[in-house]
C-alpha cells in the first residue's frame, strides 16, 4: 500500500489579500487620524509618514479606496458617522434615531394635506352617479 503524502502550499493570494486589507486598515486610520488633527485631506507623504508603510503602497491603497479628486474623499468617514450615530441612537437621541430610520430603513414621515373640502371625494362621486 502506497501511502501519498499531500504538500501544502501556502495560497500567495490569499496571503497577499491579508496583507493589503491590513495596510487598508493601516491607510484608513492615518487617514482619519491627520484629517482630525488638521481638517484637511492628508497628503500621500504624510500618510506613509505616519504609517510606516512605502509611498507606492501608499498610492495603491489611496486608489484602491477611491480617494480621487473625482469622487467625494470624506466618504472615508461613512462608518465612523454611521457609528456615532448607532451610539446617539443608543442613548435616546430622537433626532438620531428619525435620520438612522429615514437613511438605513428607508422610513418617510407621512403628511396629510387638509385642502378644505367638506366631501370626501367618494361623496362627490356618489352625488354625480345619482344626477
Amino acid at each position: 500500500m502506497k501511502t501519498t503524502i499531500k504538500k501544502t502550499t501556502k495560497n500567495n493570494k490569499t496571503s497577499k489579500r491579508k496583507d493589503f486589507e491590513f495596510n487598508n486598515v493601516l491607510v484608513r486610520n492615518a487617514f482619519l487620524e491627520i484629517f482630525n488633527e488638521t481638517g484637511r485631506k492628508p497628503k500621500l507623504v504624510e500618510l506613509a509618514d505616519k504609517t510606516g508603510l512605502h509611498f507606492e503602497t501608499i498610492r495603491s491603497h489611496v486608489n484602491e479606496l477611491q480617494f480621487t479628486p473625482q469622487s467625494d474623499t470624506m466618504r472615508v468617514l461613512t462608518p465612523d458617522v454611521i457609528a456615532s450615530l448607532a451610539r446617539q441612537c443608543i442613548g435616546g437621541d430622537v433626532r438620531a434615531i428619525k435620520l438612522w430610520m429615514q437613511i438605513l430603513e428607508g422610513w418617510k414621515e407621512s403628511s396629510e394635506i387638509d385642502l378644505g373640502f367638506k366631501k370626501s371625494i367618494r361623496d362627490l362621486m356618489e352625488e354625480d352617479e345619482t344626477e
